[in-house]
């Protein structure tokens, strides 16, 4: 009777050594290499980061944009936006430029990637949005009309395209 007692015994701490030694090995993330794929020569992407680099007096577009937003005053356009719009002019040509090049991300293989570019991207197309609108206060509504859409299609690119190689799929 205790020789089987000893048996089941060893066969139980077997038993319970095997399982733990499988739940370990089975946690056990597998190593995977994902090829980095081949980024376009020319990417609108480059030149979107470039021109939020070069963005100047953010903290000003943002507090006139949400003044615009709240609707302080009939017109909550300040006399210095267009002071604001040419100091950011070199930003705003890269972003026009960019436009015209087909958009692709750097590919993105963790969760804990920070991607603090989009935040740029938004306040450039914020600032097309007020040169729009000083554009349209002086009449030319063409040109306005250009900037709103270059804005819009900024954020377009750069958010639901990215996984797309050509520029002229919509």
């Amino acid at each position: 009777m205790k020789k089987i007692k000893l048996i089941f015994g060893v066969a139980g701490l077997l038993g319970v050594f095997s399982m733990i030694c499988l739940l370990i090995s089975g946690n056990i993330m597998p190593s995977l290499h994902i090829p980095n794929p081949a980024m376009p020569e020319q990417n609108a992407f480059d030149r979107f980061v470039k021109a939020g680099d070069l963005l100047q007096d953010e903290k000003v577009i943002k507090r006139i944009t949400a003044a615009q937003l709240k609707g302080e005053g009939k017109d909550p356009l300040p006399e210095n936006t267009d002071a604001l719009i040419s100091k950011n002019e070199k930003a705003i040509s890269l972003v026009q430029e960019g436009l015209a090049y087909p958009y692709l991300n750097p590919p993105i293989r963790s969760v804990k990637t920070e991607l603090p570019y989009y935040a740029k991207f938004r306040e450039i197309s914020r600032l097309l949005n007020l040169k729009g609108r000083c554009e349209a206060r002086r009449g030319d509504y063409d040109a306005a009309l250009q900037s709103w859409l270059d804005g819009i299609d900024l954020l377009h690119k750069s958010q639901n395209l990215s996984y797309k190689r050509s520029s002229n799929i919509a």
